[in-house]
């Protein structure tokens, strides 16, 4: 079995680092707007970066699911993406962790909806999976979220 993995880890003085597997997705959360921050390790990706398909596009490749590196693959060691975020962590800001049944199922603009909502974080988190549920997910939905307040 294989998996992805992302991940986070923030200092003292909300310095953040990044590290990824795959094609899991860290978010960021700041004043009403939503920010993808990790580069998804997909073929996909490489498609779009290179402008040879659109976002829209993606959604129905015939290879939508091809990433690069996972997390058990007993033929390469999977190269993770680590890096510091451009900048530091201000109070308030929530990081969203999750994998790719969400940020397959919904849009950004969909995800920055739900977390805008004057609800607790545990409501809009469930509110997120039981959107991308609404929206036809075949695949694992995994979310956590982390609140600086430092």
């Amino acid at each position: 079995m294989q998996t992805t993995l992302c991940g986070i880890a923030i200092g003292e003085n909300g310095r953040t680092l990044a590290f990824n597997v795959g094609d899991s997705r860290l978010y960021r959360f700041r004043a009403g707007e939503i920010r993808q921050l990790s580069r998804d390790q997909s073929f996909m990706q490489l498609l779009l970066d290179e402008g040879a398909i659109t976002q829209e596009e993606r959604k129905n490749h015939v290879h939508k699911n091809v990433i690069f590196p996972a997390l058990g693959n007993l033929k390469n060691d999977p190269t993770v993406d680590i890096s510091y975020l451009e900048d530091n962590m201000e109070y308030g800001d929530v990081l969203l962790l999750c994998s790719d049944g969400l940020s397959d199922s919904l849009t950004g603009y969909d995800i920055q909806e739900i977390m805008d909502l004057p609800k607790g974080l545990p409501v809009r988190l469930s509110m997120l999976v039981k959107a991308a549920l609404t929206r036809g997910c075949d695949d694992n939905i995994t979310v956590a979220a982390v609140v600086y307040e430092d």
